[in-house]
């Protein structure tokens, strides 16, 4: 006699009681209908074949119930790391903003700093420049003098038609009167720039000066060779400090 009540208490130790009562309920009907059909001792042996294969299926559904909830497992178990990580990414991604927001704030000092320093040196140069224009005041009359040039009226700073003439001064050159107009750069490393700015400010005294032939010089601490040569090209009186002393 098939023991319904047994095999529904083994059901419950594997699925829920829904399931355990329904897998029994599938399991008598099958039993029934084929007792219903039974006239041979060979078909009896037919449904007990049956009941052991349905028994084998009822296993084979517990183990994978049971290797469902392993997995189960181990999912929630890797969806915890997951969040475990997702919240150290997210404490690394607030430490990189608070780092970034240094590192902002640092290069912006840097910055400033920098700027600061730009016009310490940028004062400083101008400083040093000035220096060498009025060396060039006191210096230039005697080392002109002995090139055949008399200067007749003393070095000045001036302004003509709203271009700077930074060495300014009226001569006479085996008799002729001149016009001396120069620059003064501490340190030449590129002849084009400076030979431009020397001519424009020729073009400027020719116009305001007709007639007057007008001597270019041109004052430095150093001058690189290559420069130096083409500045003398352009006709350019090249003079370095040191030669004064």
């Amino acid at each position: 006699m098939f023991n319904t009540e047994a095999l529904t208490n083994e059901l419950r130790n594997v699925f829920e009681e829904k399931q355990a009562l329904a897998l029994v309920k599938v399991v008598t009907k099958a039993i029934a209908e084929s007792q219903q059909e039974l006239v041979k001792a060979k078909d009896f042996n037919e449904l007990k074949e049956i009941t052991k294969q349905i028994g084998e299926k009822i296993n084979e559904l517990a183990n994978a119930q049971q290797r469902t909830e392993v997995r189960m497992g181990e999912l929630a178990n890797a969806q915890q790391r997951t969040e475990v990580r997702m919240g150290e990414l997210a404490n690394a991604q607030q430490r990189t903003e608070v780092r970034m927001g240094e590192l902002a704030q640092a290069i912006k000092s840097l910055t400033e700093v920098e700027k600061d320093t730009r016009e310490q040196l940028g004062g400083l140069s101008k400083s040093m420049g000035y220096a060498l224009e009025n060396e060039a005041f006191r210096f230039l009359p005697v080392y002109l003098q002995n090139l055949g040039l008399e200067i007749t009226e003393k070095f000045i700073r001036t302004e003509i038609d709203g271009e700077e003439i930074n060495l300014f001064a009226r001569g006479k050159k085996n008799g002729k009167e001149v016009i001396i107009i120069g620059e003064s750069d501490l340190r030449l490393t590129k002849a084009w720039k400076k030979i431009e700015q020397i001519e424009r400010k020729v073009a400027v005294v020719q116009k305001n000066f007709p007639g007057v032939d007008i001597i270019k010089v041109l004052v430095t601490h150093y001058a690189k060779p290559a420069v130096a040569e083409k500045i003398k090209e352009k006709g350019i009186i090249l003079l370095h400090s040191y030669e004064w002393v």
